[in-house]
C-alpha cells in the first residue's frame, strides 16, 4: 500500500466527487475503522466544498490539490491531509465556533462545516505561502478489527 494519495481536483462538484471516491478507496486499502473513515470523508468533503465555493469568486476553471499521507502511529495510523489552492486568502482556523444555541434561521450562514472539521480532526493549521492557501489537517485513525 502506498502511504500517499495526491489528487488534482477541478473546482467543480464532479471533480470533488471523483476525488472523494479515490480517497475512499485509499482509506479502504488501509483498513481504517468505519467511523474514522466516515469522519475523514466528511472532512475532505467540507474542505473541498469550501475551496470550490469560495476560493475563486471571479469564477473560471481552476485546479486545487489534496494530498493524503498515512503514517504509523502508536495506536494505529495518523492521516495528514494537505489542501492547496491559489484562490483568495482564507484562514479557516481564524473564525470562532458558530453560535449553536441559535436556531438555524437566526444564525449567520457558513462556519458550521469548518467547525465540524476542527472537531473531527486532531490538528488543523493554515498558512499562506507563495500565493497559495495551505491547510494541514491531521487525524489519528484506528484500524478495523
Amino acid at each position: 500500500m502506498t502511504p500517499l494519495l495526491h489528487l488534482d481536483i477541478p473546482n467543480d462538484p464532479d471533480g470533488l466527487t471523483a476525488a472523494l471516491d479515490a480517497a475512499e478507496g485509499f482509506l479502504q486499502g488501509w483498513a481504517v475503522e468505519a467511523g474514522d473513515a466516515a469522519q475523514v470523508m466528511i472532512i475532505l468533503d467540507e474542505v473541498g466544498s469550501n475551496i470550490i465555493r469560495s476560493a475563486w469568486p471571479g469564477g473560471g476553471a481552476h485546479l486545487f490539490q489534496m494530498e493524503l499521507r498515512m503514517e504509523a502511529a502508536a495506536a494505529g495510523l495518523e492521516l495528514h491531509l494537505v489542501a492547496l489552492d491559489d484562490g483568495v486568502a482564507f484562514d479557516p482556523t481564524g473564525s470562532g465556533p458558530p453560535d449553536l444555541d441559535l436556531d438555524l434561521d437566526s444564525r449567520e450562514p457558513g462556519g458550521l462545516g469548518l467547525f465540524m472539521v476542527g472537531e473531527m480532526s486532531d490538528t488543523m493549521a493554515y498558512s499562506r505561502v507563495g500565493g497559495q492557501n495551505r491547510l494541514h489537517v491531521t487525524k489519528r485513525l484506528h484500524l478495523a478489527a
